[in-house]
């Protein structure tokens, strides 16, 4: 909260208020990681924050530029954790660059934006275009911080950025390039080339990754200098060379030393091969796996594949991890682009002129060339081809200063092709050639380009059909992934005795292979999105298979029964097979199952999973997810009851007792089909998914579930209350439940996400409403009200826009990161008059041109007074009692939190505040006037002598809201009320029959 002060011009309502909005964006957004010792960082942005920060009114534009590895990721990220929480929205989108390259890439980044600003999980865009016009309306909607990583292309610019002038005014974007000139110049406000850092702050930075401390050890400031010298200031370069030499003694420094006079100061690539040469050469052979095929695929995928290479994969990890080459990300291998690209590099330095003498081909074009003209060697080991990521189908580019073979070769090549204009290279920033395209027809490639590839591994294809015979095709192969294969079935002779991985999605095949194959390697098959494929293939020569993938296989009707023979399955991926009719009883002999999906599998006749209570206990899944479209096992007896069926038994379905996740989503549930679902044995259970269910509470057996965190009502539109939820829930999800009415008994830790609850009255302990002739007849005399029966006839218009509960301090969840705007809006309401209890404080809304004369102490504009609090004839306070007359003037705008009348109390005296920005609010329409009465229960804060300060304002929005009148009254114990005709508040005093606005703001967390 640094940098907020309290200005001699401001009410201390406003400032407590800015620092209220401020602590909530930090809570409801959140903060991008960054490695630590950021040295110089502060320095270096001081001036780039003052320019984000400066209050102008026109949209800015920043270019950050520089080389790779120099720091302009984390430059950007830390300006963005400095400055997101100033702007009404933000959004950090980092490796545009590589995820642009991906299929329907730029799609996904403009889902993020759209995501991030609107702040909604999910986000629908079919192609580039419509995105575009969706950024743009949503970000001229509000105040903006977008920061754009790694561009290197126009068209990305128009992708994820648009139209510079579509943006609300005063907001910022910062884009991030290794190409200063990316944009037009008249675009571009302001360009910051990233510096190096300074020799000092290098020899700090290099200091806490060789030593874990930010200076050299004794002995090592000479060497430790000139390791520094030789990096340039380049932040990557000091990480990775100072993890490479940390331990190590005097001679390996010395040893490295020497290798690095050799290297010029400005090749970066040459400066990180070095801790690349400092492996064993297993781990470079590793390294340089991961780097062409393995960067952000599961890391026990490629563990079990690369281990079946010869290689100790998981020390060997490690080992990258330690010198900074490789990091693991949720489970996921990730490598910092610039280290990517120097692994790619020493490949191709293997042969600069023929790519198929090199030992890996991921670049599509020169795995193209090469298929193409059979230009292999036995040194490949794999390759990555598809056909769609080849502009145009049917092209690909050479680098003319590599070329792909001898001079004869080339000359016979473009016999039949045809020259293009030159066009950038695909290479990283380590190659900035030029290349010529060259025409291939489309023709498919034969097999016999793979017959001298002896050491192929990896075979990675895509959209690519293959002619010939597969008698030799490699015998080696570890991973074989081969989207869009055009085939009924897989060749009988193709080698597949060494996979361990095979990936068929999106195929046509109708039957894997015909009758069992022995594949004793084989771990993991994925099957998903073959939309002709009808039955599963045999599965009792597939021994040590671990994952078996069979999502969205529409026409799959059978699992075949010998599934129940692969002792070592872990995950089953049934989601969305809607023409399965039964899974086999065989799958209770799954003794290691973890993962079973069943999601969408809407015309299931028979699941084995009401299973007998001991085998039901062996059994260690961890997950059954039934979402999209499921009627769940005893839902399937009920509907064989009512088809008139003949059923020997229904019988409760129980649940394995290791469960950690259970969604039951969309199964059509009531409240009776719970009778027959038993929860009481599971006890590792953390998440329940009930959303989308015709229930009118939650079940009662949840109380059983002792572990769970998350429960999800989401849509349950028959939902009318939650009550008796276990201890330990900390997030329950009840959006869209628009019969809700009543929330209570919720344990004191957990968050509610109640959005578009239109009915809600009761949120224990935060709030009630009821209508007026219900509540206590002792609080209308605190407010001096009487004539209740004309109260009675007075009708209220209710729109409510819930905003969020959340009472966990450590922050909200991502489904509850919400802001007000977002939030659908519902039809007027209308109900009786209607009192709102809030934190112990009542209040009401009335229309009166005045405030009554029993408010006895009346507060001036800016509307602020102080008393000193006494006890006439030793009369107790009891409380204080309100009127505040405001008008409002009417918009389709939701009053947020900061924008409504409050009122504030501090007892100075006990260092005691109270403030009430009423959840509901009154809104008059055309000129009429507003009362907000309220009843504040306090007096135990309020001891005789006290020195009481109150306030009144209308927050931010003085335009919309305007107060009149603010009056007060202590009410005192046992007072006795003159309930004369003179100064009794008389609801005669109203105009009849006038309907009223009753606006439903926001929740804000405890």
């Amino acid at each position: 909260m640094m940098g907020i002060f309290l200005s001699s011009s401001w009410h201390e309502s406003k400032f407590i208020r800015k620092i209220v909005n401020v602590v909530t964006n930090r809570i409801s957004r959140t903060e991008l990681y960054l490695a630590p010792h950021l040295i110089g960082i502060k320095r270096r942005v001081e001036h780039i924050n003052s320019w984000l920060q400066d209050g102008s009114i026109n949209v800015g534009l920043l270019v950050v530029c520089g080389m790779g590895g120099i720091g302009k990721t984390t430059l950007a990220k830390f300006i963005y954790n400095s400055n997101f929480d100033v702007f009404e929205g933000s959004s950090c989108v980092l490796n545009i660059r590589e995820v642009s390259e991906q299929p329907n890439g730029l799609v996904k980044l403009q889902k993020q934006i759209l995501s991030d600003i609107l702040k909604r999980e999910k986000e629908r865009v079919s192609c580039v275009d419509e995105g575009i016009v969706k950024i743009s309306d949503a970000v001229s909607a509000k105040r903006v911080l977008l920061v754009l990583d790694d561009l290197d292309d126009s068209n990305q610019v128009n992708a994820v950025l648009g139209m510079k002038s579509s943006f609300y005014p005063g907001s910022k974007i910062i884009i991030t390039t290794r190409q200063e000139r990316i944009l037009t110049p008249r675009l571009v406000d302001k360009v910051y080339s990233v510096e190096t850092l300074s020799s000092n702050e290098s020899l700090e930075l290099f200091s806490w990754y060789a030593f874990g401390k930010p200076h050299p050890v004794e002995g090592f400031l000479k060497y430790s200098n000139e390791v520094v010298k030789r990096c340039g200031g380049i932040p990557l370069a000091l990480r990775v060379l100072g993890s490479s030499l940390a331990g190590q003694n005097l001679d390996v420094w010395q040893s490295t030393i020497e290798k690095l006079k050799v290297v010029p100061n400005n090749r970066i690539i040459e400066l990180l091969k070095i801790s690349y040469e400092s492996l064993e050469d297993d781990d470079r052979i590793l390294f340089l796996h991961i780097a062409c095929f393995f960067v952000w695929e599961d890391k026990d995928f490629a563990v079990k594949i690369l281990d079946k290479c010869e290689l100790f994969t998981i020390v060997g990890i490690q080992n990258l991890i330690d010198r900074d080459l490789l990091s693991v990300l949720s489970g996921k291998l990730v490598m910092h682009q610039l280290i990517q690209d120097m692994g790619r590099e020493i490949v191709r330095q293997q042969s600069f002129e023929e790519p198929g003498r090199r030992s890996r081909l991921w670049h599509h074009r020169e795995s193209l060339y090469v298929l193409k003209n059979k230009t292999g060697t036995e040194t490949i080991e794999g390759i990555i081809l598809d056909r769609n990521m080849i502009k145009d189908h049917g092209k690909i580019r050479i680098t003319s200063s590599e070329i792909y073979g001898k001079k004869r070769k080339l000359e016979e090549f473009l016999n039949n092709s045809q020259r293009c204009r030159p066009e950038q290279s695909w290479m990283s920033i380590f190659s900035s050639h030029t290349m010529d395209a060259v025409e291939v027809p489309n023709e498919d490639l034969v097999t016999d380009a793979f017959i001298p590839m002896r050491k192929l591994r990896f075979l990675l294809l895509s959209n690519i059909q293959l002619s010939g015979c597969y008698k030799k095709f490699p015998k080696k192969l570890r991973w074989l992934s081969w989207h869009c294969l055009q085939l009924e079935s897989l060749p009988s002779d193709i080698p597949l005795e060494s996979l361990v991985a095979l990936d068929l999605r999106y195929s046509s095949l109708k039957q894997l292979w015909k009758g069992p194959k022995l594949l004793r390697c084989l771990k993991f098959l994925n099957l998903s999105h073959s939309y002709q494929l009808r039955r599963s293939p045999d599965f009792s020569e597939l021994p040590n298979l671990e994952q078996l993938i069979l999502e969205y296989c529409t026409n799959l009707t059978e699992i075949d029964d010998s599934i129940g023979y692969v002792e070592g399955l872990t995950l089953l991926n049934l989601n969305g097979c809607t023409k399965l009719r039964r899974i086999p009883e065989s799958v209770c002999m799954l003794k290691f199952l973890e993962t079973l999906d069943i999601s969408g599998c809407s015309n299931l006749e028979y699941a084995a999973m009401d299973l007998p209570g001991e085998l039901s206990d062996g059994i260690r899944t961890n997950q059954i997810i039934t979402t999209k479209h499921v009627r769940p096992w005893h839902t399937i007896l009920w509907s064989w009851l009512r088809k008139e069926k003949i059923c020997c038994r229904i019988s409760p379905i129980s649940f394995p007792a290791s469960l950690v996740t259970l969604r039951l989503s969309d199964c059509n549930l009531g409240d009776n089909a719970f009778l027959h679902v038993d929860c009481s044995m599971l006890n590792f259970l953390k998440d329940l998914d009930l959303s989308e269910n015709p229930i009118s509470c939650p079940p009662e057996s949840i109380m059983h579930l002792s572990r769970l965190e998350n429960l999800s009502l989401n849509s349950c539109t028959r939902l009318k209350s939650i009550s008796e939820i276990p201890n330990g829930v900390d997030i329950v999800d009840a959006t869209d439940c628009i019969s809700l009415e009543r929330v209570c008994g919720l344990p004191s830790s957990c968050g509610v996400l109640y959005l578009n609850c239109a009915n809600l009255v009761q949120m224990d302990p935060y709030f009630k409403l009821e209508p007026l002739e219900n509540v206590n007849e002792e609080i209308f005399r605190y407010l001096n009200l009487s004539n209740l029966e004309l109260i009675r006839n007075v009708a209220f218009r209710l729109r409510f826009d819930i905003e969020k509960l959340h009472s966990n301090a450590k922050g909200f969840p991502k489904f509850v990161q919400n802001d007000m705007d977002k939030i659908q809006r519902l039809p007027p309401k209308r109900l009786p008059a209607q009192g709102f209890y809030c934190n112990g404080i009542f209040s009401t809304f009335l229309l009166s041109e005045h405030m009554p004369s029993w408010f006895n102490t009346k507060l001036s504009v800016p509307f602020h007074t102080s008393f000193t609090v006494t006890n006439p004839d030793n009369h107790r306070v009891r409380g204080l009692s309100f009127c505040l007359v405001y008008t409002c003037l009417e918009s389709t705008e939701i009053v947020s939190e900061g924008f409504l009348p409050c009122i504030s109390i501090n007892n100075l005296s006990r260092r005691m505040k109270w403030r009430q920005d009423p959840l509901f609010l009154g809104i008059p329409e055309g000129e009429e006037r507003m009362m907000w009465l309220s009843y504040w229960d306090i007096g135990d804060s309020l001891q005789p002598g006290d020195i009481i300060e109150v306030s009144a304002s209308v927050g931010y929005d003085k335009k919309r809201f305007s107060i009149k009148e603010v009056g007060m009254r202590t009410i005192f114990l046992d007072e006795q009320q003159d309930w004369n005709k003179e100064s009794a508040f008389e609801v005669e005093e109203f105009p009849r029959l006038c309907h009223q606005n009753l606006l439903l703001a926001r929740v804000f967390p405890k």
